[in-house]
């Protein structure tokens, strides 16, 4: 999705980051796995939600401890870059 930001800058968001992409990734990664064409979508709205400042990453954070609660997953795991958590 941001491939073309070296070439756009910050208006690359303009040609990229719309619904029509999401779509265009589910269906792309349906052909592997529908379920996977399903995480690509949520994921590129994810992107575009980060990038318009409509969530921040201790958004995503909260989210995916959650579901890790939901879903009865334990264990270590890494956590996503920018994180003050030191040692981990």
């Amino acid at each position: 999705m941001d491939a073309s930001a070296r070439r756009y800058g910050g208006g690359h968001r303009l040609i990229r980051h719309n619904l029509f992409t999401a779509r265009f990734m589910r269906q792309y990664y349906e052909r592997i796995d529908h379920q996977l064409g399903d995480q690509a979508f949520l994921e590129v709205m994810l992107h575009i939600a980060l990038d318009d400042g409509v969530l921040h990453l201790n958004d995503i954070r909260l989210m995916s401890e959650y579901s890790r609660t939901l879903q009865r997953k334990g264990g270590p795991r890494r956590l996503l870059a920018g994180s003050n958590r030191a040692g981990r």
